[in-house]
């Protein structure tokens, strides 16, 4: 996690540097709105490299459960946006992204001294392609939503009890991914 958190504070600061330099407005700090209803904080940090493309480094931390199996870790997505509309230029307007997902997980499954507690690792491996919008309000506000298929491999290993007493839900095969942030262009 500690270097995660240091990715996304680099990634912050070269932003706020690139302001400073008086560049326009390529880059997007984005914090996910529905992410507080799972236990989860999710930052997102996007570049347009030119006025159709995008690329975009989301990470997350998470303290959500599973059902009875509580989830710890963090996660990382990759993307690559390509921005549809030729009267509005990236970061704004309709967009299509492949992406890549890896999370990391500890996860602990029931209380201890239950027969079917089990404590271990969750890591995710997947990718998909989104659709979404992305608005830029008074040229600094950004609001987007998206959503799209996905599919993830999810393998579990078990430190304390057993494996299959990790419950990881919906989190191996075919999913669907959406969310919506806001965020600050500059």
């Amino acid at each position: 996690m500690k270097k995660l958190s240091v990715i996304l504070s680099g990634i912050i600061l070269v932003g706020i540097l690139t302001t400073v330099s008086g560049q326009d407005r390529k880059n997007v700090v984005k914090l996910g709105l529905l992410s507080p209803f799972v236990n989860t904080l999710n930052l997102a940090y996007e570049y347009c490299l030119n006025d159709d493309i995008g690329l975009q480094l989301r990470g997350y931390f998470t303290g959500a459960s599973v059902g009875d199996t509580k989830l710890r870790g963090y996660g990382i997505i990759p993307e690559f946006r390509y921005y549809l509309s030729d009267s509005k230029l990236a970061p704004s307007g309709i967009f299509i992204a492949p992406y890549a997902r890896l999370n990391f997980f500890t996860v602990t499954s029931n209380d201890e001294g239950d027969p079917d507690y089990a404590k271990g690792t969750l890591n995710t491996y997947g990718g998909g392609l989104l659709i979404g919008y992305q608005r830029l309000l008074k040229d600094r506000i950004t609001l987007e939503a998206y959503i799209g298929p996905s599919y993830t491999s999810a393998s579990v290993s078990a430190e304390e009890g057993d494996s299959g007493n990790i419950d990881v839900g919906n989190m191996d095969g075919f999913l669907v991914r959406g969310g919506i942030t806001i965020g600050v262009a500059f």
